[in-house]
């Protein structure tokens, strides 16, 4: 029985091994008198993983990243102080330029001129005269002398009538007066010059007192013109002495 069990263990080999493992634990098996102490054995579990080589990529070291530098914003800019330039020392050449002669030109002087002394004729030395106190009177000084020549003369050629009031009495001036005329205008207006109320009014100055009126005429020239209203232009010089001086009393008459 024993060799059909092996034959049939022969055909099924898997089969086999159980059927050997219950045949020794049958009853009828023969056992050893003595029993066998048995030692715990562990059969170590080996667990098989599959392991699979799979191909890393390629390691690529990236480049450093450069990141261009911007200007801060308006609000966050410091401003930078930049260093002080070296100072230069400029030395600045002045050009020494000759100073411009300075030319003096004096004025033109009038032609060297000679004449005697004037004669006067009216008004009369210490002759009255009278003017009101707020404005000019009737009166008006007409001036008379021996001209200078009969016929006419150098239209440069004139007069100088000096007039001054002072108050009657004293040496205080009240007021002062010169007035020029051409020779061949005095002349002309039948050797006389009239010197108006206006005028004479304006020698007794604030008109609250009375004057003394002095007056002398001299020959002069001028090398401008006589403008025959009692003015001259240009440079004038006496062409001789003047005349003896005479007065006029001046009397305030009425308002």
């Amino acid at each position: 029985m024993i060799n059909d069990r092996w034959q049939f263990i022969k055909r099924v080999p898997w089969l086999g091994i159980l059927v050997w493992a219950l045949a020794a634990c049958s009853p009828g098996a023969a056992r050893p008198t003595a029993p066998i102490a048995r030692v715990a054995t562990q059969t170590p579990w080996i667990i098989y993983m599959p392991v699979t080589n799979t191909p890393e990529p390629p390691m690529v070291t990236p480049l450093p990243t450069i990141t261009p530098a911007r200007p801060p914003p308006d609000g966050d800019r410091v401003a930078t102080a930049r260093p002080a330039a070296p100072t230069k020392t400029l030395v600045k050449r002045t050009a020494t330029i000759a100073p411009t002669p300075v030319v003096v030109v004096p004025p033109t002087a009038a032609p060297a001129c000679s004449a005697g002394s004037i004669r006067l004729l009216f008004p009369e030395d210490g002759a009255p005269r009278a003017t009101k106190q707020n404005g000019p009177g009737p009166d008006t000084f007409v001036f008379k002398w021996v001209p200078l020549q009969e016929g006419n003369a150098d239209a440069s050629m004139g007069y100088r009538i000096s007039i001054v009031s002072k108050a009657v009495g004293t040496t205080k001036q009240i007021n002062s007066d010169a007035v020029y005329v051409s020779h061949d205008t005095f002349m002309k207006n039948g050797q006389q010059y009239i010197y108006n109320a206006n005028a004479v009014h304006g020698l007794v100055g604030s008109g609250d007192s009375n004057v003394t009126v002095f007056w002398n005429v001299t020959v002069v020239k001028t090398t401008g013109t006589f403008d025959d209203k009692g003015g001259v232009t240009g440079s004038v010089i006496d062409c001789g002495p003047p005349s003896q001086t005479w007065t006029i009393s001046l009397t305030i008459s009425g308002l």
